[in-house]
């Protein structure tokens, strides 16, 4: 963890960051997104053969 964090800190934030509603949230340093933003977007997931695939070992009894 980094210095001067510690776990319930954490807790702590999250418990307060729960409490939050939208209203509270500053979104004045955020642009407003446009058309062109989600024109541009796209969905990345990683390649079928990248992700966690079963693996078995065979052992010599």
């Amino acid at each position: 963890m980094r210095k001067g964090v510690n776990k319930k800190s954490i807790k702590s934030d999250v418990a307060r960051v729960d409490r939050m509603t939208d209203a509270d949230i500053d979104y004045s340093d955020m642009p407003p997104l446009d058309k062109a933003f989600f024109t541009k977007a796209s969905t990345a997931w990683p390649p079928a053969d990248t992700r966690r695939q079963a693996k078995t070992r065979r052992l010599k009894p």
